[in-house]
């Protein structure tokens, strides 16, 4: 048996079960009471009959009802009951006789009238009888019970007509009713399936105006929370293998860039102790510069750690002229030495709101960028562009092209275009890597990408413009 169709085949036979025992109940009910119930109420019927006829004597004449009366004279009933013993009792007529008497004697002792019923006594007397006096004589009335019972057959006959056509009814409700009732709980099963099966694209429909719509809208609402977590939980999933990876990959190229410097220090300190040349200055001049390039590398490493972290920082006004200019001055040197074409073009009224930390970490690290990988016609610039809602801060420099695939990739901790790790400008590796940080940080927009035009590569950032309270 199909598991959906389960449900509805156990309403089905229980809603059945509960017709059939209630139409037994109801059968042995009507069975063992009905004749008793219809006598009950043709005795109140003769004792109204008798009650009224008793307040208005002058109409015992003129009654026409349904049950049959008779007048007997006082002087003709002969009190013989005490003499007359059941067995001789030979028919109906003085079994009659007998309850006549019967009646009237309690007629004595109590009221004007008195009624009772007489159910298979002797002969197959089955009667209800009610006394009324009436002047002289008493007026008895009488209706058979063998009619009741004829009846009570009938109204059995019918009852059990009814009973039938109420069972097929029923049947036909209670089986369009339960297929109707599984029809959604059908549906929630199999969305609850697509819910464990972790499918959170479909979305029950159901129209029962009752408690089951109340449902589906709830389980549509669970399945909406559920896709949106779900999808976060699985973007956090895949960012923090993505970082694991990131990390990997950094602890194994900081262990490779801090391996060279160690090693040659380590031959030309073992070179000077062995005294195995006469070049002293030479090797002391290679230990000094490969202790300086551990340690500018050490200096960028806890640049790169201190900004993975994302803290609320105190934004603070910045002229950008000059503070830019302050920047240049410590490149005053490379820019001479290196035969640089420097220029910068940056209105004095612009402002910005940064932290000021940052943003020199952030100038000294792009100014270095440019100035290690400048080319052909050695040309530096900045500009600084106030628009209308936020202020573009650009720096150039001529250069080879890179592409927009290898400039991603130069985002990247300790990333070399040269494969066999050696730089042409003595460069960590970290630079970009610590831009980044710093840009996404304070959530700046920013591109770097290679001007055809100018032939070089353009640093652009966005910061936007903060409204001050005049």
């Amino acid at each position: 048996m199909n598991k959906k169709n389960k449900f509805s085949m156990k309403m089905f036979f229980t809603f059945s079960l509960i017709l059939f025992f209630t139409i037994i109940s109801l059968i042995l009910l009507n069975k063992l009471f009905l004749d008793r119930y219809y006598i009950y109420k043709y005795k109140q019927k003769i004792e109204k009959e008798l009650d009224y006829l008793s307040k208005n004597i002058n109409e015992i004449e003129n009654y026409n009802g349904e049950f049959n009366i008779s007048i007997i004279k006082r002087k003709n009933i002969t009190n013989n009951n005490s003499r007359m013993g059941m067995g001789m009792m030979r028919n109906n007529m003085m079994m009659k006789n007998y309850v006549i008497n019967n009646l009237i004697e309690k007629l004595n002792n109590n009221k004007n009238y008195v009624v009772d019923s007489y159910y298979n006594m002797p002969f197959g007397y089955s009667e209800i009888v009610g006394v009324l006096k009436y002047n002289d004589s008493y007026l008895v009335m009488s209706f058979p019970i063998n009619k009741i019972k004829e009846n009570s057959k009938i109204a059995n006959e019918l009852f059990l007509i009814i009973i039938f056509i109420v069972i097929f009814s029923m049947s036909f409700i209670n089986f369009y009713y339960i297929k109707r009732l599984s029809k959604p709980i059908n549906k929630l099963i199999d969305f609850s399936n697509d819910l464990a099966k972790l499918d959170f694209s479909k979305r029950v429909e159901l129209k029962t105006g009752d408690e089951l719509e109340k449902l589906g809208d709830a389980f549509n609402y669970l399945a909406n929370e559920l896709e949106i977590n779900f999808k976060k939980l699985s973007d956090l999933t895949k960012s923090l293998e993505k970082e694991k990876e990131s990390r990997d990959e950094f602890l194994k190229n900081v262990s490779h860039e801090l391996k060279t410097p160690i090693a040659l220090i380590k031959a030309y300190t073992e070179g000077l102790k062995d005294d195995i040349t006469e070049e002293k200055d030479e090797y002391y001049d290679i230990i000094l510069n490969e202790t300086n390039r551990m340690e500018e590398m050490v200096k960028k490493l806890i640049e790169v750690v201190k900004n993975e972290k994302i803290n609320e920082k105190k934004l603070e006004q910045i002229n950008l002229k000059e503070f830019i200019n302050n920047i240049l001055k410590k490149f005053e040197v490379d820019f001479i030495n290196n035969n640089i074409k420097k220029d910068i073009n940056i209105d004095k009224s612009i402002d910005i709101y940064y932290t000021k930390t940052d943003f020199e970490t952030l100038l000294i690290n792009i100014i270095t960028n440019a100035i290690g990988n400048i080319k052909d016609e050695k040309i530096f610039y900045i500009e600084a562009l106030n628009k209308e809602k936020d202020i573009e801060l650009i720096v150039f420099n001529s250069s080879e092209k890179i592409d927009n695939e290898e400039v991603e990739k130069l985002w990247e901790p300790f990333y070399k275009k040269d494969k066999s790790r050696k730089r042409s400008y003595g460069g960590t590796g970290l630079g970009l890597s610590i831009i980044k940080k710093i840009l996404d940080n304070h959530k700046n927009k920013y591109s770097f990408i290679y001007n055809e035009d100018k032939k070089g590569m353009e640093f652009k950032i966005i910061f936007k413009k903060i409204k001050t309270s005049s």
